[in-house]
Parts: structure tokens; sequence; C-alpha cells
């Protein structure tokens, strides 16, 4: 990546950590640009997971699952270092059907944008930052096979529903990189929600490669809130939260809602059409899923990583 007067390197990353995240990589997802950028709490301060909350989150998720079609308007917001972007998008999906847009453009010219296309059969993601673009293929349809024909283990589960993408991806991700530690009901605008906080397991430190006594840098999260619908049970806000040294209330750092929310709707299938750009050669990251789907034992070791 060209360095550019005007952007930080901060905001530079906090823009690829986001992109990354609203993508549905974490940090065992396969390797991408900006998705070893998560951390967790020390281990020593983990609590057990609020059984309630974990178990709405599993509801959210199975509840998309049966949904017919799913459309939002896209609104993100990171602030990182005093120095804000804003990021606009839209997202639909239908059954396996998916698509997916964030971008935002920074003083000066430069672009930051997020696409995931799905017809059903090949998902394609094209991440841009800056002067730099990648565009990766999974073979959803391979991926569903391999859970298939292996253990409906709740991991492989989780990481085949990552490697679809879209919205139950990334609440697939957040499953399987967060503790959910409790659970709250209020009335927002005569609207009941349910709001979920959360932080990262205690091994995700260890994965990163991070030790507990480590500061994380400013564009890292420690926390997780997870706002829903509670009748409809869809997210419409997820904030990632940094701990204020001196234990003032945390601050958000990004910010990622679904507005305008239509559910069960007629989606136009032009849509989920993609034709990948003619100068750039796609990856095919279909193995690096399916070895991590059919992996087995608790310390089997990782799928190998792109290099």
């Amino acid at each position: 990546m060209k360095p550019v007067p005007w952007i930080s390197r901060e905001t530079a990353v906090a823009l690829a950590a986001t992109l990354a995240l609203v993508a549905g990589y974490l940090c065992n997802g396969p390797e991408t640009p900006g998705s070893r950028l998560l951390a967790a709490e020390d281990a020593t301060a983990a609590e057990p997971a609020d059984g309630e909350a974990k178990r709405f989150v599993e509801q959210s998720h199975a509840a998309l699952a049966n949904r017919r079609s799913l459309q939002a308007t896209l609104y993100q917001v990171v602030n990182i270092n005093g120095q804000p972007l804003k990021l606009t998008g839209r997202y639909a999906n239908a059954g396996l059907k998916l698509r997916l847009e964030l971008a935002t453009e920074l003083p000066g010219g430069a672009k930051g944008s997020l696409l995931e296309v799905c017809d059903g059969n090949v998902l394609w993601s094209q991440l841009q930052l800056l002067d730099s673009r990648r565009v990766t293929r999974r073979d959803i349809r391979q991926i569903l096979a391999a859970v298939s024909a292996g253990e409906s283990r709740p991991e492989a589960i989780l990481t085949a529903e990552l490697g679809l993408g879209g919205l139950p991806g990334l609440l697939a991700g957040l499953q399987q990189q967060l503790e959910f530690e409790s659970l709250e009901r209020i009335t927002e605008s005569d609207r009941e929600m349910v709001v979920i906080r959360a932080r990262w397991k205690p091994d995700a430190l260890a994965k990163l490669g991070l030790k507990p006594e480590q500061a994380t840098p400013e564009y890292v999260p420690d926390l997780v809130r997870l706002w829903f619908d509670a009748e409809t049970q869809v997210p419409v806000k997820i904030d990632y939260l940094k701990k204020a040294a001196d234990k003032l209330p945390e601050r958000v750092i990004v910010s990622l809602q679904f507005r305008d929310v239509v559910l069960d709707q007629a989606v136009d299938e032009s849509l989920f059409l993609f034709v990948p750009p003619e100068d750039v050669v796609p990856e095919d990251i279909t193995r690096a899923y399916v070895e991590q789907i059919t992996r087995t034992g608790p310390n089997a070791p990782a799928a190998p990583q792109k290099k």
C-alpha cells in the first residue's frame, strides 16, 4: 500500500479492519488483509458466557436462515484517533443469494470499498483499500457439501456459515470468536430492543500471537455490543468498543447499522450477478474453508494460510 500524506497509518488499518469485519473475516477465518486485527481480553478476566444471551444469538442466526429475503441500507462509522470515517451501502439476500456493498471516499479522493456477491453457487468478494484491490471466490456448494459429508460439529457448521458470507456469515464469525456475557431488553423510540454485550474468547490473543500483558493498538476493539429488534430478531446495530484507561464508559470505535430493513419481499435478481474485473486475478479460497470444516479433534492443526 502506498503512503498517502493526508491519511494516517492507523486510519488506513482501521478502514481495512472494518471492511474485513463486515465481510466476516475474523481470527479463525481464512487469511485476509486485516483479518488478524481482533483481540481478546486477558483470559484471567474471562467470565462464563451468559446462557440467555448465547441462545438469543443462536435463535437470531436460525431466524435469518428461514427468511425468504432481507434488504437493508448499511451505515457505518469508524472513529480512530479522532479521524471519523463514514461508510454507506446496501445489503440484500434471498436464500443463498447475496449482495453486500459498503464504500467510503476519503479526503483527496482515495476510496475504500467492500463488495460481496453470490448467485447461489459462487460467492465473490472484492475488497479495495486505497490503491490495493483483492478479489476472492468461494464455491459455497463445496463448503455445504463438506458439512454434509462430515460430522455436524457446531464449529464446523459455523465455519460453513462464515464461508457463505453476508449477515449470517458475520453472526457465525461472532459466535466463533465471542463469549456473550449479558442480555438486556430496552425500549428505544417505542421499539423493543435486545442488547447483548460480549467479549472476545480467551484463546483469541494466543491465536493472534499476542501476550495478555500487551496493550492492544487503538484500532483493536476490546468488547462488542449487539443490538437486535426484539420482534424480528434481526440485528440492527453492532458496536465495537474500546476500553478507556480512566475507566470511563467504553468508546465506540466502529459501529455498523442496518437501517430501513425490509423482510421477505421480492429482490431484483440482477443484484446477484458479478463479473470479476479483468485487471485482477481472483483467488480461490474455498479449500481453506473446506479444510477447516473437515479437520477433526480439538487439537487439530489450523487450515494452511494463504501466502
